[in-house]
């Protein structure tokens, strides 16, 4: 008998809209498994860890070591969700433009939310759920049965 690979017939474009009701926000998310999350996830954590072992000193914390570009980790891991989680949103400006998703964006965003660490979580479990949505879309793919051959290719003439 042959091994019959099955056709993954995963939507690709799994994105999901939720409703953020204290601010009254709908928001289209992509997957927390996206690589590209991850991988910019990885790199902030790993920072986190690095850090976490070094011996703060004055110079560590002074003007010069810390430049205005500098991001806490929040602001760097809110900057990664906008980037690379966040497909669509209904966020305008003053003058009523849309405004494009961008991390930059997304943090203005999140300064401007009466919970902003709750905010960012709830933007975390919704693509999480955009991600497990995705996993139990595979796993029903790959149940769904094949037709039984003898391993032989069968052609008409």
């Amino acid at each position: 008998m042959a091994f019959v690979l099955k056709q993954k017939e995963l939507k690709q474009d799994s994105n999901k809209e939720f409703n953020y009701e204290p601010m009254g926000l709908k928001v289209t998310f992509k997957p927390f498994s996206s690589p590209a999350f991850q991988k910019a996830y990885s790199f902030i954590q790993s920072k986190i860890a690095t850090d976490s072992r070094q011996t703060l000193t004055a110079d560590s914390v002074s003007k010069e070591a810390i430049g205005d570009d500098s991001l806490t980790y929040d602001e760097a891991l809110v900057i990664a969700v906008g980037e690379h989680l966040i497909a669509d949103w209904d966020v305008v400006d003053e003058s009523g433009e849309k405004l494009p998703v961008t991390g930059k964006n997304l943090l203005l965003v999140t300064e401007q939310a009466d919970e902003p660490i709750e905010f960012l979580q709830w933007c975390m479990e919704s693509a999480v759920d955009v991600a497990k949505s995705q996993a139990q879309q595979a796993t029903e793919t790959k149940k769904k049965p094949s037709p039984v051959t003898n391993g032989k290719k069968t052609t008409q003439e």
